[in-house]
């Protein structure tokens, strides 16, 4: 039997031999209604699982601001985690549920619900484990039902965040593809980055090579790896500043026939990045044919990143002041 539905059939057996039906079962477990957590910068990670046996866990990573998924390689999307973190701080009781209710509430979050687990500091167990349910009739509020350490609550509540007017249980999913931040290149201190390559597949000449060393000091390459003496320094120092964070739009899904047939077309453009830790950061870009118009797409363009088998979407808006040509930083 799935390890969420278990609990919550343990549960109703507690409720149901332990808790008689007037108000004095809800008096008794008033205390298991503190559902908020105001220290928030305690929390170290969080686990989130359904009753269709999903999982992810959330884990803050050593820079203590910013967030990995768990068994990936991927950081956490940042607003993702802003606003779980926002609603263990904010949430609230709205009300009770009615003691003639209790029973139905605990049958609707046995049978689909979603189990979160937060952890803080070097905590090896959970100190508060969340049990969401859906949302009122009137969509004010969601069922709730907390564990404090090894501690159930046998009474569930209605539960709210001020100034939020619809089921909790969304914000809580377990999709890593929707976890996982959106950047492909993240480089807030561009003194990080040892060089970037940027080579025109169709137009080789404009292909270059940007280094920096140190005290700032920058170089500049031609696409057959030859030193270029005369250059716009200034400018290539300001090109650098372009990778600090740059997103691919949305993941494509598609065929994997689809998706074949883009990765063996050949790219317009190739982006190698490497930092100053040895981590690469490969990205092959392609202009997407638009049959409406018969031409190319002049918003959207795809990638693929370290040849993974992945295809995504990118907006020329933020992507275009990455191809400058090899011309712009030696024009006269």
């Amino acid at each position: 039997m799935n390890k969420l539905l278990l609990s919550f059939f343990t549960l109703g057996v507690l409720f149901f031999t332990g808790c008689n039906s007037t108000s004095d079962a809800l008096t008794e477990w008033k205390e298991q209604s503190d559902f908020a957590i105001k220290d928030t910068a305690s929390i170290v990670k969080f686990a989130i699982s359904d009753t269709e046996n999903n999982t992810i866990t959330i884990s803050r990573k050593e820079d203590g601001k910013t967030w990995k998924i768990e068994g990936t390689k991927y950081d956490a999307q940042t607003n993702n985690v802003k606003l779980i973190l926002e609603t263990f701080y904010r949430i609230k009781v709205k009300r009770d549920v009615p003691t003639r209710n209790i029973g139905q509430v605990i049958t609707s979050l046995s049978s689909r619900s979603k189990k979160v687990e937060i952890f803080r500091n070097n905590e090896s167990k959970p100190f508060k484990t969340w049990f969401i349910g859906g949302a009122t009739m009137d969509h004010e509020g969601t069922f709730m039902l907390l564990q404090t350490g090894n501690e159930k609550s046998a009474v569930p509540f209605v539960m709210y965040k001020p100034g939020i007017h619809a089921s909790m249980d969304v914000r809580f999913f377990t999709s890593w593809i929707d976890w996982r931040a959106s950047y492909v290149f993240r480089y807030p201190d561009t003194r990080e980055i040892q060089y970037i390559s940027l080579d025109f597949i169709q137009d080789s000449i404009n292909s270059y090579k940007a280094t920096r060393g140190e005290n700032n000091q920058v170089a500049l390459f031609d696409g057959t790896n030859n030193s270029i003496s005369k250059f716009d320094s200034s400018q290539v120092k300001h090109y650098f500043t372009h990778y600090k964070k740059i997103h691919f739009n949305k993941k494509v899904i598609e065929s994997q026939q689809y998706t074949d047939s883009v990765f063996n077309s050949k790219p317009f453009y190739k982006i190698s990045l490497k930092d100053k830790e040895g981590v690469f950061t490969n990205v092959d870009v392609w202009k997407i044919y638009n049959p409406n118009t018969e031409n190319w797409d002049a918003e959207y363009g795809y990638i693929r990143v370290d040849n993974e088998n992945e295809l995504f979407r990118i907006q020329y808006f933020s992507w275009d002041i990455l191809f400058k040509p090899l011309s712009y930083f030696t024009r006269k």
